[in-house]
């Protein structure tokens, strides 16, 4: 099974949290994960930003870009296999992001927090 945890698309530049909830089943299973990082390259070894799905373009506008390279090189790259088991969703997250981070070499997402520091309580009263 494959997941793409960001949950969104960039431009390939940084990495963002990944959500956390994809892990569930891989721990629930006591799994193993085997995070990739997936990057796009031109015949002379350039990045490509032929294949970038983001913002306002469209599916047929990627599709056509990447029609359009004379050569798209795709490069999966496999860290390190994560054991789920005995783990929590957010250290299987978290090893992955920062094992695809170092592959990218770009940044690590910030750290993953339960609730967003700001976040004000929210009371909710029900009446019958």
């Amino acid at each position: 099974m494959a997941i793409f945890p960001e949950g969104t698309t960039t431009s390939g530049d940084r990495l963002l949290k990944f959500h956390t909830s994809l892990f569930e089943p891989a721990v629930i299973n006591a799994a193993t994960v085997s995070p990739a990082a997936i990057r796009y390259f031109t015949a002379t070894g350039e990045p490509s930003d032929a294949p970038i799905f983001i913002g306002e373009t469209t599916f047929g506008e990627s599709l056509s870009a990447i029609i359009a390279s004379p050569r798209l090189i795709a490069d999966i790259t496999f860290a390190p296999a994560v054991a789920a088991q005995g783990a929590t969703r957010r250290d299987v997250a978290v090893a992955s992001e920062n094992a695809i981070a170092a592959i990218l070499n770009v940044p690590k997402p910030q750290a993953h927090q339960r609730f967003h520091e700001n976040a004000t309580p929210l009371a909710l009263e029900i009446s019958a």
